[in-house]
């Protein structure tokens, strides 16, 4: 995958997601719209093991249009955070929804994954 200084440079589905991804400065975005779960969890673990193999300094996965997540979801962001830490990068989850918010929490990951902001309701849009 070839990231260019800025602007979308990969954008994909698989069936009820969709993704994106750019690079801003040193931190790559992969904006996701849709489900993530068992059916779409695969093509996305896939994306974010490349991106890491470059090892940006950031990868921030933005869930403001994630409208479900499951297990398989939050393992492939808590894998592939426990990837960018091997590797000397840092992966954090931005903007997700309240309901997502809430799974993270329920799960105990929201501290792994979460900015400090999307952490707390009140500081989110």
């Amino acid at each position: 995958m070839d990231l260019t200084p800025s602007g979308v440079v990969l954008s994909g589905d698989a069936e009820l997601l969709r993704w994106s991804v750019s690079r801003v400065e040193s931190e790559v975005v992969v904006s996701l719209d849709g489900d993530l779960d068992l059916a779409t969890v695969e093509p996305l673990s896939g994306i974010l093991r490349e991106i890491l193999e470059r090892r940006p300094a950031t990868v921030a996965v933005d869930l403001a249009r994630v409208s479900f997540i499951d297990s398989t979801g939050i393992r492939c962001l808590v894998n592939a955070a426990s990837a960018a830490a091997t590797d000397g990068c840092k992966l954090v989850v931005r903007r997700p929804t309240a309901t997502v918010v809430r799974v993270l929490g329920i799960c105990g990951v929201d501290e792994l994954l979460l900015d400090d902001t999307d952490r707390d309701p009140k500081a989110r849009r």
